[in-house]
């Protein structure tokens, strides 16, 4: 049973709302215009790129509890300074999830895939000069291997890999025996947490902190600033077209986009919903909508009181009217879903799965039911830019007896002291591949499990994903994972 309530919108990371409900919505970015037209939205606007100069990107989602060690990366400020200083062996698309070569150019699993052979590409060094070799690769997933690093992705690959599974056969070479099938390691590679570093590295500080990346690292302050430079000998020769990129961290919505309006900053991470519309016919600046991009969802934790009673997660889930919040919160950029981080045009979101119910009565009758006659009294923990999730939930569960007080938490100590911890917050997930996202967030034993609730069920079902390499086969067990979630 579901233990979230989701929001899909185009913006930012993380795990689900553990019992409520689930909206996926769209992402919401703002650029100086140079020269473009006012009022432009979408994807992206056209023209030929033009390469050169620095650009200038605000940031609201920043902690000075950051880390540079890319194994450890988390949310969207260390993913993207993972995909700039550092590189991974492949990467997917969302539109399609289609995989691509990346530090590895080619792949070939056994026919009972237990194994698999990665060929690395060639030419690719670091930007110290030294070359990529199969030994970086061992190195970097022996880290993510090994529980002590506190890898994102720990979970995930312990399940199939082994430290002693991994070999460099020659040095552009990677065998990798597995303990059970994995038709999907390729795409797990494709995680930001299994960036390869240097052979032997353990410290990761502004003088150490090398890749294979397009950028090059020149200095960082934790919650507050990043400066990268262009990387001159990266493998791609078309890329990167900019000479260096400079964040800012502007915890604020509003002082970021005054910042864009201002020319301060030439892209705002992301802005007001609410000023969205006004926003779009600026002929200062441009909105940009990614969509797909988020899941905002707020968690409940089913090993703690009341939420290990399914009657109250149900009541939680029955309280909200998902397209209210959609439209209150979001101005109606984005999706309502049935508690599933995917949005329903997803070809993995499960066929007839609805996008829940908004039902305050039978909410009332369930909390009776559970012992809660006059209704439910909880805390709900946010911070920053979730904030207009958690007083819209509060605001909607009114009317079925639930009294949700909004707490502001600490932005620089949110994902430390709240998250993972507290019974009842919001987060969000970024949008990646949709097998290994829904492991991330419901298996028994990955790292994310928010809700903390072990379905043996969803286990088996990965399982027979990861043991077929049939993509309608891998689809159907996907889809029924959603199902068995909610």
């Amino acid at each position: 049973m579901s233990q979230f309530f989701v929001v899909s919108r185009p913006v930012s990371r993380r795990e689900v709302l553990a019992g409520a409900g689930t909206l996926a919505f769209s992402a919401l970015a703002l650029s100086a215009c140079q020269g473009s037209s006012p009022g432009t939205s979408g994807q992206a606007s056209g023209g030929t790129p033009r390469r050169g100069g620095v650009l200038t990107f605000a940031a609201n989602a920043a902690s000075t509890s950051e880390k540079l060690d890319p194994q450890q990366a988390s949310g969207p400020s260390g993913y993207l300074r993972n995909a700039s200083v550092f590189d991974t062996l492949t990467a997917v698309r969302s539109a399609g999830w289609q995989l691509e070569p990346r530090l590895a150019e080619s792949w070939e699993p056994s026919s009972d895939l237990t194994s698999w052979r990665f060929t690395l590409r060639k030419g690719v060094t670091f930007h110290d000069g030294r070359p990529l070799t199969a030994k970086d690769v061992v190195w970097t997933f022996r880290r993510v291997l090994d529980q002590k690093v506190g890898s994102g992705a720990y979970s995930r690959f312990a399940r199939t890999m082994t430290p002693e599974g991994l070999t460099a056969t020659d040095s552009s070479t990677v065998t990798i025996t597995l303990k059970s099938p994995d038709s999907l390691l390729p795409y797990a590679f494709a995680d930001p947490h299994t960036s390869i570093v240097k052979d032997g590295q353990t410290t990761f500080n502004a003088a150490t902190c090398i890749g294979t990346g397009p950028y090059k690292l020149v200095s960082w302050r934790p919650g507050q600033s990043l400066e990268l430079t262009r990387n001159p000998h990266y493998w791609d020769s078309e890329l990167p077209y900019l000479d260096g990129i400079r964040r800012v961290d502007a915890t604020e919505e509003a002082t970021a986009t005054q910042g864009v309006l201002s020319g301060d900053y030439d892209v705002a991470e992301a802005v007001s919903y609410a000023a969205a519309a006004q926003l779009g016919t600026s002929p200062k600046a441009q909105l940009i909508r990614l969509r797909n991009v988020t899941s905002l969802v707020i968690v409940m934790d089913t090993t703690q009181a009341p939420f290990n009673d399914l009657r109250v997660r149900q009541a939680c889930k029955l309280a909200v009217d998902r397209k209210v919040v959609l439209n209150t919160v979001f101005a109606g950029f984005g999706d309502v879903t049935n508690d599933l981080m995917l949005p329903p045009s997803d070809a993995f979101y499960p066929d007839g799965l609805g996008t829940g119910s908004y039902d305050p009565d039978q909410a009332k009758s369930l909390l009776a039911a559970a012992g809660h006659p006059g209704g439910l009294d909880l805390d709900l923990l946010t911070y920053g830019t979730y904030t207009p999730l958690a007083v819209a939930y509060a605001d909607t569960a009114k009317a079925a007896g639930i009294r949700a007080k909004v707490q502001q938490g600490n932005p620089d100590t949110f994902f430390d002291v709240v998250y993972l911890h507290d019974k009842f917050y919001t987060s969000d997930w970024q949008q990646f591949f949709p097998p290994d996202l829904l492991w991330y967030a419901y298996g028994s034993d990955a790292t994310y499990n928010e809700s903390k609730l072990k379905l043996t069920q969803i286990d088996e079902l990965y399982n027979k994903a990861l043991a077929t390499t049939d993509p309608a086969q891998q689809k159907t067990y996907v889809k029924e994972i959603g199902r068995a979630h909610v």
